[in-house]
Parts: C-alpha cells; sequence; structure tokens
C-alpha cells in the first residue's frame, strides 16, 4: 500500500442489548476488544498502523481506541 493513503480491511461490531441488560457488567473496553480481535484474525495480517473506532453511547468515553487496541493484544508502539 502507497504511505499516506487508508484502507479498510476488516471490520466487526459489538451485540448490543438493552439498556442494563446482560451486557451491562461487561467494559466497553474489553466489548471493543473483542471485536478487534475478530479483525485481526480474520484478516492474518501485520499489526495495523492505526485502529479506529466508533462509541456511539451518550456520555462514553469517546478516547477508548488505544485502551481497547492494548486490551486486543496490539503492542503499544
Amino acid at each position: 500500500m502507497t504511505p499516506g493513503r487508508a484502507a479498510i480491511v476488516s471490520y466487526a461490531r459489538t451485540p448490543f442489548g438493552r439498556f442494563g441488560g446482560a451486557l451491562s457488567d461487561v467494559d466497553q473496553r474489553d466489548l471493543g476488544s473483542y471485536a478487534v480481535r475478530a479483525c485481526l484474525d480474520r484478516i492474518g495480517a501485520p499489526v495495523p498502523d492505526q485502529v479506529v473506532i466508533g462509541v456511539n453511547f451518550p456520555g462514553s468515553n469517546r478516547s477508548i481506541a488505544r485502551q481497547v487496541a492494548l486490551r486486543a493484544g496490539l503492542p503499544a508502539t
């Protein structure tokens, strides 16, 4: 790939449920890391340069992409 160009190589979404339901005790960073790990396992590619996470929950921590990537096993660098 040419430097400076972006490509979406995989995607995954997390399950959703009712407010206060079965997923209410699951940390959103852990939930996101499951989706990232699924993407990485699916594509079998080298470690990506960036991980982009979309959070659609009012009042949630919108800067969790790094935490999710680390919990998915990606290096800190």
